[in-house]
């Protein structure tokens, strides 16, 4: 039976196992009530000893432990400020200690009455790497697994890992959990700002916030988190993150994973997460995963039901070449044939290259994602006001914004096929880079496509998306390197647009079909409350009831609301499902979608 080292209240629900005799002999040694076998971390026993006495099946100090072997749980009455590692009881691991003794046993970490806060005391410095007060706060070896509910987990300072490490083949479980303001530093490569995992062991991150932190190093890998263990990540959030690299390349703004196992990651909210490549008196370097950098994953993967939004891929300034700025918000990595992502909104990302002196700008590709391979079918995804923007150069050429996207670029050399299904994409920019000698070239602003195998896309709507050359705007819905993109379809390309379509039922250049962005109502919501973002699609515009849902296989929409929903007052296309991620919905026949009209009737337009 697993130990509790955590103090049952007399109303407990829960049996009380019966107490051994060692904690009967303690009972007067420490100020407890006569459950002596379990124990609070409070003013008598400090979280270091409850570890170590966890670990040992021993107790220790002033936390008395029953001797049983078993699952510990260490119930937080206090919050926890660490001035130094413990040196004595911490292995050092990717260049630094821990303030708290390592985990080596199952052991659960809860927030109590009292304390839900573990931290390195606010006034220590973690401006230099390997400095005399770096410390990260705990750090799980062997076969230890460790699990944390309801903890906050702030301030860390190491090499990897700033506030959490795993190594071994042991395990993390975060529930519910928060890590803020902690660093990775280091004069080589930065880890995991927040976590980063040398285990095999896999890794669990369900309803958890990462907000504010950071990786800094020659190599800038993961603001938040970085692994290559088996992930589960499922309704958390990752707010203001940043992988900064001094000198060479940075992936990653929020989280870094390049692990050879399949995923399934779903609830996701990137929010204003920043990578920023290395710059130098040569090249820049390149920034890749504004929000995520994802490598390696098995064919049937996926991640769905995310929200990216005002995510930053930044290359590096260079004086004879800026670096690139590659996936705004989310880049798949070259030979990553990851499945599918589905019901996604990439919004207001950007992947800018890095500026230069006397060289050309670097360039930049994809805004808002940057899938470099192909996989099998992406499906309800919607990209607005996503930017890809070419650097500037003083007495050189501007960068490109092509061989890019303003929205999103397919890659795949090795000539591996994808479905698109249902995207909305409107209002992106390809801008190329400002120059001394010319600006840069800017070709495509929605949908770049260099596969060598067919890309195949139906029921999908482009709108208002612009290749910008200094003051000449072009009209930039598609762009096909090999003319591989073949419709299905059933494909809205509004006036005036670019994309060459010539499948059942589409229609090229007809008028505008789409409202504003916003939260529309859903079936799930994401974990901060909101709903996805989508474009609605306007009653009796040109993309309403013109898509086919017997062509994709789709049964409901981006927001997870049914499909299709069939106006009898419009002449379908096919089937009554409209274009594009959204289905719009007229049920008391007034000529507004439901949704849209009830949102803006209750003031939330």
């Amino acid at each position: 039976m697993p130990d509790s080292i955590a103090l049952p209240q007399p109303t407990s629900p829960f049996p009380i196992r019966p107490r051994s005799l060692l904690s009967v002999l303690l009972i007067g040694l420490v100020s407890l009530p006569s459950w002596a076998d379990e124990i609070r971390i409070d003013a008598t026993c400090s979280l270091g000893d409850a570890i170590v006495a966890a670990n040992t099946d021993a107790s220790v100090g002033g936390c008395v432990h029953d001797g049983l072997a078993g699952a510990d749980t260490l119930l937080l009455d206090v919050d926890v400020v660490l001035t130094a590692a413990d040196i004595a009881r911490s292995s050092l691991l990717a260049g630094a200690h821990a303030g708290l003794p390592d985990v080596s046993s199952e052991i659960t970490i809860q927030a109590g009455a009292g304390g839900s806060r573990i931290e390195r005391h606010p006034g220590l410095s973690c401006t230099v790497a390997d400095g005399p007060d770096e410390f990260r706060l705990l750090q799980v070896t062997g076969s230890g697994a460790l699990t944390l509910e309801g903890l906050t987990l702030a301030n860390g300072c190491a090499d990897w890992g700033g506030a959490l490490l795993s190594s071994g083949s042991a395990t993390l479980t975060l529930r519910g959990s928060t890590f803020i303001n902690n660093t990775a530093r280091s004069a080589g490569e930065a880890r995991g700002g927040a976590m980063a995992s040398l285990s095999s062991g896999p890794i669990e991150i369900t309803d958890s916030t990462f907000d504010g932190n950071s990786a800094y190093g020659s190599v800038a890998r993961g603001g938040a988190v970085a692994a290559d263990a088996p992930l589960a990540l499922d309704q958390s959030r990752f707010i203001q993150n940043r992988a900064e690299a001094t000198d060479a390349l940075a992936e990653g703004g929020a989280l870094y994973y390049a692990g050879a196992h399949a995923i399934a990651w779903s609830g996701l909210v990137f929010s204003a997460n920043n990578a920023r490549g290395g710059s130098s008196g040569g090249m820049g370097q390149q920034a890749t995963g504004g929000a995520a950098y994802v490598q390696d994953v098995l064919p049937d993967s996926s991640i769905r039901m995310a929200s990216f939004v005002g995510n930053q891929a930044r290359g590096g300034d260079g004086s004879t070449e800026g670096g690139r700025g590659q996936g705004g918000g989310l880049y798949i990595a070259e030979l990553t044939p990851l499945g599918s992502l589905e019901q996604i909104s990439f919004q207001a990302n950007h992947a800018r290259g890095g500026d230069s002196t006397s060289g050309r700008g670097g360039a930049a590709l994809g805004g808002g994602l940057l899938r470099d391979s192909g996989g099998m079918v992406d499906r309800h995804l919607s990209f607005s006001g996503n930017v890809a923007e070419g650097g500037a150069s003083i007495s050189g050429r501007g960068g490109e914004a092509g061989s890019g996207a303003g929205a999103f670029i397919v890659s795949a050399p090795f000539g591996s096929s994808l479905a698109l299904e249902h995207l909305t994409v409107k209002d992106n920019q390809a801008i190329g880079g400002i120059g001394g000698t010319s600006i840069g070239q800017a070709l495509t602003a929605g949908i770049f496509n260099e596969q060598l195998d067919p890309m195949t896309i139906v029921s999908s709507v482009f709108e208002n998306n612009l290749a910008i050359e200094g003051a000449v705007s072009t009209p930039s819905d598609c762009g096909d390197e090999d003319l591989t993109t073949v419709s299905l379809g059933y494909n809205l390309v509004a006036a005036p647009g670019n994309c060459v379509f010539n499948g059942p039922g589409d229609q090229i250049n007809p008028g505008a079909s789409l409202l504003p962005l916003g939260e529309y109502g859903c079936a799930t919501m994401l974990p901060d409350g909101s709903c996805l973002p989508t474009h609605p699609v306007a009653i009796g515009s040109p993309a309403h009831d013109a898509g086919s849902c017997s062509a994709s296989g789709v049964t409901a929409d981006a927001r997870g609301y049914s499909r299709p929903w069939d106006d009898p007052d419009i002449a379908n296309l096919d089937d009554g499902c409209d274009a594009g991620a959204y289905e719009s919905r007229d049920l008391d026949n007034d000529g507004f979608d439901d949704d849209y009209a009830s949102m803006f009737a209750n003031g939330f337009e």
